[in-house]
């Protein structure tokens, strides 16, 4: 299944009359919490007509309390209304505490991708949803899904994105028996995509298979910058993150360490995904992923022989345990993988150096011992 997303404009109470398709509800049921009934739950009633069968209308003259009710349980029982102005057309993802729909924006005439958070948040939670869609708004690249704003219905807070039409990145992989090409090509593109996230001082801080979306062309995009930090901000005792992709610092909690170069570890592991279809510290729990993470051991022996040696070097040089041993910037990364894109099989300069310095030795070896053999021979 793809994965998508999107944002809007704050819509505190959305009052109009909307049609609920497939209810699950009925009047007792509402009935059944007293505190929710007053004079309108009698307005909420099933309708017999052609154009209306099997629905629930709410009207405007229903407390605000109802219609959280009857929205909140059919969602959670799959059945999808309206959510502010946006049609819902189908659930495209249902993980954590938001399912992901996709929806049609009735105004502007296009499909989008509304995050809805299902459970109540706290307001930690809630300032990270705010932040997140302030992020992506900052951001303005190909490889980046857009945010169109962060909503309210109610008290439940939704995120209307850019609707990617495509696969995350695990049901991309397993469908598509990817070349070298294709990897650098996919590797290029958020690779792109992360600097102009740290060109906003954003840090990703999760980067992921899940977290990417190929689209039919091949394009490969950013969805999600749920765990988004600035650069310069620092947070005390929180391990935040995937273990199974995070980088060491990260894992240890060591704030002082944590920067844009953690963020190229995290694209380093899914580089490590696309070479092995497995994560770098892949275990039977997040506890054992995380320990693993913690140690930083990721072994390059599980890195396959693509016909590019060079490919499996940048990949583990990203992954390396210490930071100042990966690539210094996004940048960096980037003219290393256009280089590569250029020549798929072409090596290292250093690796290519070390090699001619070795054969200049084994052939000045090999000739001198023929030259004095011979001089020998001579005499």
């Amino acid at each position: 299944m793809g994965k998508h997303i999107n944002t809007g404009k704050p819509n505190q109470e959305d009052v109009s009359p909307q049609r609920l398709d497939k209810p699950n509800l009925d009047r007792e049921t509402l009935a059944d919490d007293s505190t929710h009934k007053t004079a309108g739950v009698e307005s909420v009633s099933t309708h017999d007509n052609s154009n209306m069968d099997d629905s629930v209308i709410i009207e405007p003259f229903v407390s605000s309390r109802v219609r959280e009710l009857v929205r909140d349980r059919m969602i959670a029982n799959g059945d999808y209304p309206r959510i502010g102005k946006y049609q819902i057309q189908k659930l495209l993802s249902d993980r954590g505490m938001a399912k992901v729909f996709l929806g049609f924006d009735p105004d502007l005439q296009r499909q989008v991708t509304i995050k809805y958070y299902t459970e109540k948040l706290s307001a930690k939670q809630t300032a990270q949803v705010k932040n997140e869609g302030r992020a992506l708004a900052l951001i303005d690249s190909p490889f980046v899904a857009k945010c169109y704003g962060v909503e309210q219905l109610g008290n439940q807070l939704y995120l209307v994105l850019e609707y990617v039409n495509g696969q995350d990145l695990i049901e991309y992989r397993s469908k598509h028996d990817l070349t070298t090409k294709q990897v650098i090509s996919i590797t290029k593109n958020l690779a792109e995509g992360l600097r102009a996230i740290h060109q906003r001082g954003i840090l990703h801080r999760d980067l992921k298979p899940s977290n990417v979306i190929v689209q039919d062309d091949g394009t490969a995009k950013i969805i999600d910058l749920g765990l988004a930090k600035e650069i310069q901000q620092r947070e005390v005792n929180e391990t935040a993150g995937t273990p199974a992709y995070m980088p060491p610092e990260q894992a240890r909690n060591e704030v002082n360490s944590i920067d844009q170069r953690s963020d190229i570890f995290g694209l380093g592991g899914i580089l490590y995904f696309l070479l092995t279809g497995r994560a770098p510290f892949e275990a039977e729990s997040k506890a054992e992923s995380l320990a693993l993470a913690r140690t930083g051991e990721v072994a390059p022996a599980g890195l396959p022989a693509l016909g590019s040696a060079h490919l499996n070097q940048l990949c583990v040089k990203c992954l390396n345990l210490r930071p100042q041993q990966r690539f210094n910037s996004v940048g960096d990364l980037i003219k290393e993988l256009n280089r590569l894109d250029q020549n798929p099989y072409v090596r290292s300069r250093m690796p290519l150096i070390a090699t001619c310095l070795v054969l200049l030795i084994v052939f000045s070896v090999i000739g001198w011992r023929w030259i004095d053999r011979n001089g020998r021979d001579v005499r």
